[in-house]
């Protein structure tokens, strides 16, 4: 994220390739709390890591400029990324994502920190502008010393 960030300065971020493609994603500090939410509750199989909220590329684009007050950029062409990426993997990871909801975390009732792009790049803002003001590495620590007593 702090990548797409510096692109804003420069008014060099746009979409990728349609911008219409689903764009999963999670803040940090919920993969942290859900990590721990797993480790107290009763919850068996595979679990997906992102957030409650179903957005397109062009969708995160947008949040970020928003937030940021800074201008889209142009957009990055399909043929472009596949360059960059090689095919399969620009395919897999940027231009055709699929739509992936926390289902079994949401059956269980966690709660995330971030549902929403915007409130997530505004964490993300402030926590740029203030390093200070979180520690990920305290939240890890709770984790693991959680996981050590189950």
């Amino acid at each position: 994220m702090a990548s797409f960030l510096r692109m804003t300065v420069l008014n060099q971020l746009g979409d990728v390739g349609s911008g219409t493609q689903p764009f999963p994603w999670i803040h940090i500090s919920d993969v942290i709390r859900s990590i721990e939410y797993l480790l107290t509750e009763d919850i068996h199989g595979p679990v997906n890591f992102v957030a409650p909220q179903i957005i397109t590329n062009s969708e995160l684009t947008q949040a970020i400029v928003d937030v940021t007050l800074s201008k889209k950029g142009p957009s990055l062409p399909p043929l472009l990324v596949e360059m960059i990426m090689g095919k399969e993997r620009a395919l897999s990871l940027m231009l055709d994502s699929p739509k992936v909801l926390p289902k079994k975390l949401l059956d269980h009732g966690f709660d995330f920190k971030a549902p929403e792009i915007r409130s997530a790049v505004k964490l993300i803002v402030d926590e740029v502008s203030n390093p200070e003001s979180i520690d990920y590495s305290a939240l890890l620590e709770k984790v693991i010393a959680k996981r050590k007593n189950t």
